[in-house]
């Protein structure tokens, strides 16, 4: 029988260096350069570690390199002292396994064997995962390539978790996977984090592989999957279950494997496409909220959006409200039912439900479900939110245009991915009525009382977020606090109603297909342009000052005027931006940087924690 077994694998051999030579290649194993070697910056011994077969490129021996093809397969013939060895291992990897390690060295993520080339090849020919190896790191010489800067990353993971069986092509990988993970980026896993991982990352693979998928393209696919199925519930998974969620989620990895990122839609503007009039009768619309009306002013806002929709398209449409879903089990649940109510489109404001949306949108992918936030690169759901930053570079203006003392306070709640952009905007507004601002930055925590210092200044109160007991919807709000009390000069709306009749329109008239960007995601990001949202002033404001707010209005709508055009300077004087055109959308949503005129800092991984507030 292992005589047949070496037959076999003589045969594979011999295949794949015909087919080799046949596109001008030698086939044989490949010998790892001297110049690996020689150029290496140093060496490290990481004693016996387990080696994925995939990753085995090759051989540090020249001599050996006639006898293998690239995949480790024999060449050799029959009947001789190398097929005998052969012959005898592969008895002994049937009998009782194959258990002393293999030597090699590795270099930038790949192994080249010194020793055990025969092991190496009976256990690839048996389809084994891995060998262990008493392994040599050589580290590359430092360089600014992607290819070393990926390898850099590779080790931070590697340093952490001790495995190989994770390879990404390129930057950003890992930091990708301990972030759908929901693992800190420093945190050194335990063993049994990295025994739980291995072991799903097997079915994974395998489940993945099943599906037609290339193996170098397994760990992207894996973010995909993770961002959707979370992994501490996914891990005690069938083989089976994993790949039915793989086939029902093909979209989102061909999206995440092609790195096709997301398409902003800025304009609110739609046409008649082919597809108008296909939707016949009443578009039914389910609105998922996490909390109640009354307990906050968010899901408030949007239900005011959503009665007013209601009232202006109660001939199109007809709403359905699914309200207290604090859980992303509840959440699956109330989409559920609301499709089997009959619902054709899905608004789910909150971004912690951005799981269950997809989810939902796999199972049941004729239902338009739409995610209030950004930033979510996700195929089969769309996202949504509004451009306050405009707003924001308005009330900024008036601010400057007003303060007697060139002092503004900016009070802020909790940190958002919105927050940078909206505090340079209205940085950027004050500085271009007044150059002399100074913006005073204010992180308020939920549970402190809102209000800003002491001092008598103007301030802009951003807690628009924060839910408030009397179920009052707190808008955005400019206040002059030099007199006796706080008095209102403008607040920043979202018309959510506008919104939603626009959006709602837009489907109803065949633009959904049309915006479709390949594997795209896409993200709908309106603003004042749009009349989603817009500012309101006092009427004590003087006459001359409300004349300028209301050309910078019609200058933003235009794009004559913005936040973000021109010279802009962070708070060290260095140059973060200067084009004459605006900065890109993608820019913006990235900013992590504070305007020059502004005293305060940024926390911590503000990037990282909250929804969008753009």
């Amino acid at each position: 029988m292992e005589q047949e077994h070496y037959r076999k694998a003589l045969r594979m051999g011999q295949r794949e260096l015909r087919a080799s030579m046949i596109h001008g290649k030698s086939g044989i194993m490949t010998v790892m350069p001297e110049s690996m070697e020689n150029g290496a910056l140093r060496r490290e011994s990481l004693d016996l570690i387990e080696i994925p077969i995939d990753l085995i490129a090759g051989t540090c021996t020249d001599g050996r390199s006639n006898a293998f093809s690239l995949s480790f397969y024999p060449l050799m013939p029959e009947k001789t002292e190398f097929s005998s060895k052969w012959i005898n291992l592969c008895k002994a990897h049937l009998t009782e396994g194959l258990r002393d390690p293999i030597k090699a060295v590795e270099y930038m993520g790949k192994f080249y064997v010194i020793e055990g080339h025969k092991r190496v090849s009976v256990l690839k020919y048996f389809g084994a995962v891995s060998i262990p190896g008493i392994v040599t790191r050589l580290y590359p010489p430092e360089s600014d390539s992607v290819e070393v800067r990926v390898y850099n990353e590779f080790l931070h993971f590697y340093h952490l978790t001790g495995m190989y069986i994770v390879q990404f092509s390129r930057l950003g990988g890992y930091d990708e996977l301990l972030d759908v993970m929901g693992y800190k980026q420093d945190a050194q896993w335990s063993a049994e984090s990295i025994r739980d991982f291995r072991t799903f990352y097997s079915m994974f693979s395998t489940a993945f592989k099943n599906q037609g998928g290339e193996s170098s393209q397994a760990p992207e696919a894996l973010i995909a999957y993770l961002r959707i199925y979370d992994f501490e519930k996914s891990k005690r998974k069938l083989p089976s279950q994993i790949e039915r969620e793989l086939e029902k989620i093909k979209p989102e990895i061909a999206s995440q494997v092609n790195q096709s990122g997301m398409t902003l839609m800025l304009d609110a503007q739609g046409k008649k496409s082919l597809f108008s009039g296909l939707i016949n009768g009443t578009l039914r619309v389910a609105f998922i909220y996490g909390n109640l009306p009354e307990d906050s002013a968010w899901i408030y806002a949007h239900e005011l959006g959503r009665r007013d929709v209601e009232a202006t398209m109660n001939s199109q449409i007809s709403t359905m409200v699914y309200q207290d879903v604090q859980t992303e089990e509840s959440a699956v649940k109330a989409m559920e039912e609301a499709v089997l109510n009959g619902a054709d489109v899905i608004f789910a404001p909150e971004p912690q439900m951005v799981r269950a949306c997809v989810q939902i949108a796999a199972k049941y992918p004729d239902v338009k479900v739409l995610n209030c936030s950004l930033n979510s690169v996700h195929t089969m759901i769309r996202t949504y939110y509004i451009r306050m930053y405009e707003a924001k570079f308005l009330a900024g203006a008036l601010a400057g245009a007003l303060t007697p003392n060139d002092r503004i306070a900016y009070l802020c709640g909790r940190p958002t991915e919105g927050s940078v952009a909206s505090i340079n905007a209205f940085a950027r507004g004050a500085e271009m009525t007044n150059p002399r601002a100074k913006i005073y930055l204010e992180w308020v925590a939920d549970n402190t009382e809102h209000g800003v210092t002491n001092e008598k200044m103007f301030y802009m109160d951003d807690f628009d977020l924060l839910p408030v007991p009397s179920g009052t919807p707190r808008a955005v709000g400019l206040y002059d606090n030099t007199g006796e009390k706080p008095r209102n000069l403008a607040i920043a709306l979202c018309r959510w109603g506008r919104f939603y009749q626009k959006m709602l329109y837009r489907i109803l008239d065949g633009n959904w297909k049309s915006d479709a960007k390949g594997n795209s995601a896409i993200s709908y990001w309106w603003g004042m342009d749009s009349g989603v949202v817009e500012v309101i002033y006092s009427r004590s404001l003087p006459e001359g000052v409300r004349q300028l707010t209301e050309l910078l209005r019609e200058a933003i709508c235009s794009g004559r005027i913005g936040p973000f055009i021109g010279t802009m300077k962070d708070q060290e004087g260095n140059i973060k931006y200067s084009d004459p055109q605006p900065m890109q959308p993608q820019e913006i949503l990235k900013m992590d940087w504070l305007a020059e005129n502004v005293i305060g800092t940024l926390p911590k991984d503000e990037n990282k924690e909250g929804q969008d507030a753009l």
